[in-house]
């Protein structure tokens, strides 16, 4: 079987089995099904039915059966250095690769479909996008949101989220039933920032709101991507606070106070994902994790892995969050209790950059070593 896989790799057998991790007394981790060993970037995977596709520290792209781990097909963008991009995206016959500029290949053979520039200073490629199926949504480092077209990469719409020329940056766009929400901090100085919900088809900005900080001094402005549901927008801002927003007009529903035992002007950086009526929350200042109501805000629990600062995103699936420790285990959260449910071992080769992609029964999180594919 190895050499069936070796051949359609274009690998000799011993290469195979280095590249898939076989051979060497097997890894400490019981929960990894195979290891494709190529150094991966801190870039979350993306799937489909039988692929997956996960960024390189050589700002390539791999193509890997989900099954085996075998390599399918290798293409790069043709930079160096790190990438600002935080996922890959699988929409229609294409995989999208952040990277300052938005890279598409084709997700059967490798070969460049399209890529998106928006010239001179723009860079949609930059944190994660998102898809409905027929446009990507991006945001910038410039102070815009796109949706680019997936078949052929042309711009469907550009929108300034910039209120002023100071640097803003556009960041992790989320989109559920037409709205596109993205967040925008103004990282020089004193951050400020905020949230803004925009028109799917348009680009119209439907509302703006302004996370001004709890008191002067502080920083403020939206982290990272929101969590949507049928009525609220779920966002945190750098000074430590989590809102519940209308989402059809952006107005404050509720907000969490402050952890009194923040210094007077020091930020806490707070990841939200939503599974349920439950929006789990995260903190760089503190590495707690906590639930909140997602209808009032009120704290259900709040856990503390003793992991460090928790600064990454999580994601979730059949009811169960799956993120990744800053010192580089994964684990899996119940979200209605805060129970750990699973944590992979500290201390072994495996270690993890960021949260995974999600399956039907296994988990492929990019690590130091390579990509990984594990049992849920």
């Amino acid at each position: 079987m190895l050499r069936v896989l070796a051949a359609a790799a274009g690998l000799g057998c011993g290469d195979l089995a280095a590249r898939l991790g076989l051979g060497n007394g097997g890894d400490p981790d019981s929960r990894i099904v195979w290891k494709y060993s190529e150094a991966a970037e801190s870039i979350t995977p993306a799937i489909d039915d039988s692929t997956v596709f996960f960024a390189t520290v050589t700002r390539g792209v791999r193509a890997v059966d989900k099954r085996s781990g075998a390599l399918r097909w290798a293409a790069t963008s043709g930079r160096s250095g790190f990438s600002p991009g935080t996922a890959l995206l699988v929409v229609g016959g294409v995989v999208v690769y952040p990277d300052a500029d938005l890279f598409a290949f084709d997700r059967r053979t490798g070969a460049v479909r399209w890529v998106f520039r928006d010239l001179p200073t723009g860079s949609p490629g930059y944190t994660s996008l998102a898809t409905d199926g027929v446009r990507v949504f991006a945001g910038s480092g410039s102070g815009d949101a796109f949706a680019i077209d997936p078949t052929d990469g042309h711009l469907v719409w550009k929108t300034r989220i910039a209120t002023d020329s100071t640097q803003t940056v556009v960041a992790d766009p989320v989109v559920d039933a037409g709205l596109v929400v993205v967040t925008y901090s103004r990282p020089g100085g004193v951050a400020t920032g905020g949230i803004c919900g925009l028109d799917a088809v348009t680009g119209a900005i439907r509302w703006r709101r302004e996370l001004t900080p709890a008191a002067a001094g502080q920083p403020s402005g939206g982290y990272r991507r929101a969590a949507v549901t049928s009525t609220l927008v779920v966002v945190s801002s750098a000074d430590g606070r989590t809102f519940g927003l209308d989402r059809g007009t952006g107005s404050i529903t509720w907000v969490t106070t402050r952890d009194a035992r923040l210094g007077a002007f020091q930020g806490d950086w707070r990841p939200v994902v939503v599974a349920g009526d439950v929006a789990v929350v995260g903190s760089s200042g503190f590495g707690t994790l906590a639930g909140l109501e997602v209808a009032t805000g009120a704290e259900r629990w709040q856990i503390d892995p003793k992991r460090g600062s928790f600064l990454d995103l999580m994601t979730v699936a059949d009811g169960v969050i799956y993120l990744a420790f800053l010192p580089g285990e994964l684990a899996a959260l119940d979200p209605q209790t805060g129970q750990l449910l699973w944590q992979t071992p500290s201390g072994t080769a495996n270690t993890y950059w960021t949260y995974p992609a999600v399956d039907a029964t296994r988990l492929f999180a990019s690590g130091v070593a390579g990509l990984y594919a594990l049992r849920r």
